[in-house]
């Protein structure tokens, strides 16, 4: 059977040998002077420049080969081309055009204001509590104008362009009735209240009631100002919906 136990070997010690010592010395050197200027220099002028192609006549010597016409695009071309020449001559037959004359530059000299039209942001949306000293979100600007079919209803869209991120600030769209007998330039015949200010404003090209907005956080609506309740379409706000502002 075997066994095991501790065991205490012997030991021994030494002293290292000193080395000897080598010699040393000291030396230095130094970098030759490297010569160096500055100069500045700036761009030349850019100068624009345009040209145009002329129309160059392929003859038989050429060796690109012939522009390939499909069955569908000659077909086209046969049946449409009598109809187009026939046109052609009769709009060059035509008196039409013959008194026109293009617009030239407008002439302002005959030009005068008649109203400033202003809208009260105040007095509209002042806080029962506090109405001694106005919020800096009121101060909204013109940011759309647009007439209505028939000439009369002047739109003005409110809201600002100097502000990014979300808006959290009220505005409104006014309609004046330039044509009522109760106009007032300084009180607009309809106001339309809405949740953030308004981009861009456009009426329907042949309903003069039906006007449209839209907004800075990406907000369309549709208003028939015929109607007891105006607002009869608008876009939604969330994850799955247009957020950007509508500009135009």
């Amino acid at each position: 059977m075997l066994r095991f136990q501790d065991c205490h070997a012997g030991s021994c010690t030494f002293r290292s040998k000193a080395s000897v010592k080598k010699a040393t010395s000291n030396a230095s050197t130094d970098a030759v002077q490297v010569e160096f200027e500055s100069a500045s220099t700036q761009t030349a002028v850019a100068v624009e420049n345009g040209s145009q192609t002329e129309y160059i006549s392929r003859d038989s010597s050429t060796t690109h080969p012939p522009d390939e016409v499909s069955p569908a695009v000659q077909a086209f071309l046969n049946s449409a081309g009598n109809c187009m020449l026939r046109e052609m001559k009769h709009a060059n037959k035509s008196s039409a055009f013959l008194e026109f004359e293009p617009e030239q530059d407008a002439d302002d000299k005959h030009v005068s204001k008649v109203f400033t039209l202003t809208f009260d942001f105040f007095t509209h949306f002042k806080q029962p509590i506090d109405a001694k000293k106005p919020s800096a979100r009121l101060k909204l600007e013109c940011t759309g104008v647009s007439w209505n079919a028939t000439g009369s209803v002047l739109a003005v869209a409110y809201g600002r362009f100097d502000h990014s991120g979300w808006c959290n600030y009220r505005s409104v769209l006014c309609l004046w009735n330039l044509f009522s007998a109760d106009f007032n330039a300084n009180k607009p015949t309809l106001v339309l209240e809405t949740s953030s200010g308004l981009m861009c404003v456009a009426h329907h090209p042949t309903n003069p009631a039906v006007v449209a907005a839209g907004s800075f956080n990406g907000e369309l609506m549709v208003w028939n100002t015929s109607l007891e309740e105006p607002l009869v379409a608008t876009s939604g706000i969330g994850d799955y919906f247009h957020r950007e502002p509508i500009t135009k």
